[in-house]
């Protein structure tokens, strides 16, 4: 169903009370400054013409039922009972700006707004929604009238699934070429959700690893599924048990194996809820470290990234160890040393070889450690690198970890 709302009837309508913005379905609100102001700009000239794409939750609930299909009948029936009308399924950006700027959250300025009369405003500079109507006499009031009067195209989706809200989202967005992780986090699978819940824990350290700009497009949910392949030993599927490798088409393939689960315990799920909550204690301790250690400040200067799959994997070793860390801060100081001196180690012990063979050619550096750190991402490296790695940890004293505490029988 196509229809038309003017931007008053808007504020009404998309409030985060009645419309649920799914995270499933959702790019970050990432726009600029600049890109609000544009878009004002364009709903001045009646250009704003990409419509909102919303569900209907009721009829979908009424849908879902009617078919069988008992995952959506369980997401349409929590959202409704939580009060919401719709489920966004894009246009969070868009929607998300025009209810701040009519509640006079935020301002706009440019220099191509346009009156109700069609004629041109001039410059506007920083204003909010109500210095818009303060004289009746002033060209502004003008642009209050345009824009408060403007229309804004919706589609709303009646009688549809929750999977096919996702496939409308990536339909909707593939000309726009979304990063990819947006298209894995929109699937029907438990394992998205469980990301989300896992990077919505370290939103702060994270920030300390990943630019700004690589977390508004998901690169920190994309991280966080990573580390949970990496971590991973066994799952309900044997063909899932095997070393992932981190290019698209293995993250692709880890995402889509749990499509039509609604959660981790549904019967034959192939993901293992109590493998991935321990893979999930590790990260959770990788950040802990991250979050207190001082030798990178987050907002000028990023944890490397070989730093953080040392890190991610020397935690792991402490956990199946038995160990906890009592000084996050100071384990964090004691495996960086522990890294960088194994990375010049292997560097000067690979020149040696090189030098001492008959055929330098014939010494094969995916056989030294400082190798194998720059590509975690394939299996077979991140396997060579773990055993370097988990070989010298049992040389270490470490000043700090200790062994945990027996549980009582």
């Amino acid at each position: 169903m196509n229809t038309n709302f003017d931007l008053g009837q808007l504020k009404d309508l998309l409030t985060e009370q009645q419309v649920y913005y799914d995270p499933s379905f959702q790019r970050r609100v990432v726009w600029t400054k600049q890109d609000v102001n544009r878009f004002f700009e364009s709903i001045s000239k009646g250009w704003a013409n990409a419509p909102i794409t919303l569900a209907e939750i009721e009829s979908c609930l009424k849908h879902s039922r009617k078919i069988g299909d008992k995952h959506s009948e369980i997401y349409f029936e929590k959202l409704s009972g939580k009060g919401y009308q719709y489920v966004s399924i894009d246009g969070q950006n868009r929607t998300k700006k025009i209810v701040d700027f009519l509640n006079n959250e935020i301002t706009i300025s440019g220099e191509s707004f346009f009156g109700a009369d069609g004629t041109p405003i001039g410059e506007v500079v920083n204003k909010r929604l109500n210095d818009l109507k303060k004289d009746p006499a002033s060209p502004l009031y003008q642009l209050w009238m345009n824009l408060t009067h403007k229309t804004v195209s919706a589609t709303i989706h009646q009688n549809i699934t929750r999977e096919q809200c996702a496939e409308i989202f990536r339909n909707l967005n593939r000309t726009k070429q979304p990063n990819a992780h947006n298209i894995r986090q929109s699937l029907s699978t438990p394992v998205a959700e469980f990301v989300r819940e896992v990077r919505g824990n370290y939103k702060n350290p994270l920030k300390k690893v990943l630019s700004s700009a690589n977390i508004s497009e998901m690169m920190d949910d994309e991280l966080i599924a990573k580390s949970l392949m990496i971590l991973t030993r066994r799952y309900n599927e044997d063909s899932m048990n095997k070393h992932w490798s981190l290019n698209g088409s293995d993250i692709d393939s880890w995402y889509q194996a749990g499509i039509g689960f609604y959660n981790m315990n549904d019967p034959n799920c192939p993901y293992d809820p109590e493998e991935l909550k321990r893979s999930a204690n590790i990260i959770g301790s990788s950040f802990r470290c991250i979050d207190k250690q001082t030798m990178f400040a987050g907002n000028t200067k990023k944890i490397p990234k070989d730093q953080y799959w040392c890190l991610l994997l020397s935690c792991s070793w402490v956990f199946d160890n038995n160990y906890l860390i009592n000084n996050p801060a100071l384990f964090f100081k004691e495996i960086r040393k522990l890294h960088i001196d194994l990375k010049t180690k292997s560097d000067k012990q690979c020149a040696k070889d090189k030098d001492n063979a008959a055929d330098p050619n014939d010494v094969k550096e995916g056989d030294y450690y400082h190798n194998q750190v720059r590509h975690p991402h394939i299996s077979d490296s991140r396997i060579k690198m773990k055993e370097t790695l988990y070989t010298s940890l049992s040389k270490q004293s470490l000043k700090s970890i200790r062994l945990r505490a027996k549980s009582a029988d």
